[in-house]
């Protein structure tokens, strides 16, 4: 299987994933094997607090998202065990932000995802670390491609 049909396919199972609907703001920008980018058009009314800043649960979703997804490029069906983020500042003025999310550990039973989330601009706005329960198998996804 070739990079480009692997990737399609992690795309054609998160696109159906049952939280597509809920998170449907979140986009999934690329899919590359042990990795993936998300991102999020921030809306003022939907993902700011009354202080103006971005809701730190805004950035939790996306960037669960982007683990869970990274996780199925290496054919792993992944379910959040603990998560930890660091926010650099309050993000108060920023139009998008995208997650960069990449595997820094995959054992049998547990994987750990780091992440980077920055602004438009490419300004570093968080860091995380998710550590990620190996439920399942996508069969049809390879481990390396």
């Amino acid at each position: 299987m070739n990079p480009k049909e692997a990737a399609a396919l992690v795309m054609d199972i998160y696109d159906k994933a049952i939280f597509v609907p809920v998170f449907s703001h979140i986009k999934i920008n690329e899919v590359r094997c042990g990795g993936a980018k998300a991102s999020l058009k921030i809306d003022a009314l939907r993902h700011l607090s009354k202080q103006g800043f971005v809701q730190s649960g805004v950035l939790t979703a996306l960037t669960d998202v982007a683990a869970r997804v990274t996780g199925a490029t290496v054919g792993v069906m992944a379910g959040t065990l603990s998560f930890s983020m660091n926010l650099t500042k309050g993000i108060s003025v920023c139009k998008m932000v995208e997650v960069n999310s990449v595997i820094k550990h995959h054992g049998r039973r547990t994987m750990v995802i780091a992440s980077e989330i920055k602004d438009e601009n490419n300004f570093l706005l968080a860091t995380a670390l998710t550590t990620m329960s190996v439920d399942g198998f996508f069969d049809e996804i390879p481990r390396k491609w």
